[in-house]
């Protein structure tokens, strides 16, 4: 889909055909399969897909406030450190396995 959409113009023979190249990770797709998955993705005619790259635009949004100033104050490295942890995952038959991070605050 990736393709697709920065080639709008391609069709499925072309698709098929570049992702066969190493920077598209030599994938080996028949034609009749990228169009398929075109179809499913309701992106089957050339006229859809460029229409849909033409027709975005990103919603306005209004300009960020200034950022407030930092409300933690060190006065040289190792003074203040910040830590972080969260769940990862669990790896096959192992126990649970967390991230922890430490920062320092001065940098």
């Amino acid at each position: 889909m990736a393709f697709t959409l920065a080639h709008p113009g391609a069709g499925p023979d072309r698709i098929a055909s570049e992702l066969r190249r190493e920077r598209w990770g030599e994938l080996v797709v028949s034609a009749s399969g990228v169009y398929r998955v075109l179809r499913r993705h309701g992106l089957s005619t050339q006229l859809r897909r460029t229409a849909l790259v033409a027709g975005y635009a990103a919603p306005y949004a209004p300009p960020r406030p200034p950022q407030r100033e930092p409300h933690v104050r060190t006065s040289r490295p190792g003074v203040v450190i910040g830590i972080d942890c969260f769940f990862v995952g669990n790896l096959r038959d192992l126990s649970p396995v967390w991230q922890i991070t430490a920062i320092d605050t001065y940098s």
